[in-house]
């Protein structure tokens, strides 16, 4: 009998292949370009509830400031946040700054467990993209369905120092055959995170609260070898709010909500007709 040890020592572990660069698939060692893929197990390890801190320390991506609710966007090299392109498997988030100029609105559309690994691109990628991509390029791998049933839940709590922060994250997801040639991937997933008070004025609120829920549901139909029809669906609706006031001590107090509804829905046939 081989024990766990040897079995780990005599794993090989191959260089992960990517999309993002060329927009078929390579080996990382061998994509045109400079590029960090981080997997779902480095996700987990960093806590992520959404894409800004799962991309947290990543080098090349800085995270800015917005001054409205401790919102923060991102940046890839130093370019403005608008010219970083998200993708979700290869098809396009329009950024919300291009528009509304304290927004993050665009990395809460995929729920943490519903992702494989993100590939992150530094540098122009405007000749595959357009001008979108002149910072580059951070393409997020969803789970696709395995040709046997896997799943798994998530429970996560967090309590703050008094009512500041508290909140939680529960995921569940699912995947596997229907029938002969016929498969399906699930998830859903929760996060909650109250609102952070000011520090000067506890009626104030420094960190604005999120109530966030997604979904998505991928079907495949494989009626041949190298023939896929695959319909995905993604849903995510999030509610923030936070206690303002009109000017720096000023009177009334009252309070901003924001009421966020995403909607992405793709038929694709993929076929791969060999030499």
């Amino acid at each position: 009998m081989v024990s766990p040890a040897a079995l780990a020592a005599g794993t090989t572990e191959l260089n992960p292949m990517v999309v993002t660069a060329t927009r078929s698939s390579q080996s990382l060692a061998d994509a045109p370009a400079a590029m960090t893929v981080i997997t779902a197990e480095q996700i987990k390890a960093r806590g992520a509830t959404n894409l800004l801190e799962a991309l947290r320390g990543t080098p090349g991506i800085s995270l800015n400031g917005r001054q409205v609710g401790g919102r923060k966007t991102l940046s890839i090299r130093g370019a403005e946040d608008r010219h970083t392109l998200v993708l979700i498997d290869g098809r396009r988030i329009s950024s919300t700054d291009d528009t509304i100029g304290h927004s993050d609105y665009q990395y809460g559309w995929v729920g943490i467990e519903q992702i494989e690994r993100i590939e992150v691109v530094r540098g122009p990628m405007s000749a595959l993209y357009g001008s979108e991509a002149i910072g580059g390029v951070i393409n997020i791998i969803t789970r696709q369905a395995q040709p046997e049933w896997h799943g798994g839940v998530t429970l996560r709590g967090e309590v703050g120092d008094g009512d500041t922060g508290n909140g939680h994250r529960l995921a569940a997801r699912a995947s596997g055959p229907l029938a002969e040639g016929l498969s399906l991937a699930v998830s859903v997933e929760e996060v909650r995170r109250e609102s952070t008070p000011w520090e000067q004025d506890s009626r104030v609120s420094e960190v604005e609260g999120q109530d966030r829920q997604t979904g998505s549901l991928a079907l495949g139909y494989s009626p041949i070898q190298g023939q896929t029809l695959k319909l995905d669906m993604l849903r995510s609706d999030e509610t923030r709010d936070r206690e303002q006031q009109y000017a720096y001590y000023a009177r009334p107090y009252y309070l901003d909500t924001y009421e966020l509804d995403r909607r992405q829905d793709s038929l694709a046939w993929n076929a791969d007709w060999g030499a």
